[in-house]
């Protein structure tokens, strides 16, 4: 989605011709950017958070896979601070499994400390907390993947705003957030709570 309007045009040409031996894979968060024409070519695939049950699976085989083992404690510590998002537990169980057996619940809890911060970004902001408060939690995130930080604050106000409540604010919140940190990074990030706090 980050192509421009003609980049996409000229991607048409090669989306259209391609041999039958070759398949291209195309992957956005932001599929509304995507020329129509693009989106024409392609068969589309949306892909949600797992539940607990098939993330637990998912974790499972891949530990399996790696001729490890882990106790159900770290299982069920990594599907709650991944939010169900593969993406997020993959990397959380990365870390944990890079150490030693009896340090895997601690790594695991570690992320979880990492995620209430994010917790705690997000109350915050839905709370419309001052900008020194904001800036705060934001140092202490400093180290963490911006990427994932904003998902999780955009998860979030989803949960907010599924729940009934007609929140603007969680609206608001959603809309400074709702493109991605790949390029701005933590800058960007800043830059969106920035906007958020001063609305």
């Amino acid at each position: 989605h980050k192509l421009s309007g003609d980049a996409q045009s000229a991607l048409l040409k090669i989306l259209e011709d391609t041999p039958n031996h070759v398949y291209f894979i195309l992957c956005t968060t932001d599929p509304q950017k995507l020329l129509s024409t693009i989106k024409g070519r392609c068969s589309t695939f949306e892909v949600r958070p797992l539940k607990e049950k098939q993330m637990f699976s998912l974790l499972r085989k891949v530990v399996k896979s790696e001729g490890e083992s882990l106790e159900k404690l770290v299982y069920d510590q990594i599907i709650q601070d991944s939010f169900c998002y593969p993406r997020n537990a993959l990397q959380i169980l990365d870390q944990v499994l890079r150490v030693q057996p009896e340090n895997r619940l601690a790594t695991a809890t570690k992320a979880a400390e990492n995620q209430s911060q994010s917790i705690e970004l997000c109350r915050i902001l839905l709370k419309g907390g001052g900008w020194k408060r904001v800036a705060e939690i934001l140092k202490g995130l400093k180290n963490q993947d911006p990427e994932s930080i904003r998902r999780h604050v955009l998860g979030c106000c989803q949960s907010v705003l599924l729940s009934g409540k007609d929140d603007e604010r969680a609206g608001l919140i959603m809309e400074k957030m709702i493109d991605n940190f790949y390029n701005s990074g933590f800058n960007g990030l800043v830059f969106a709570c920035y906007s958020i706090v001063k609305g």
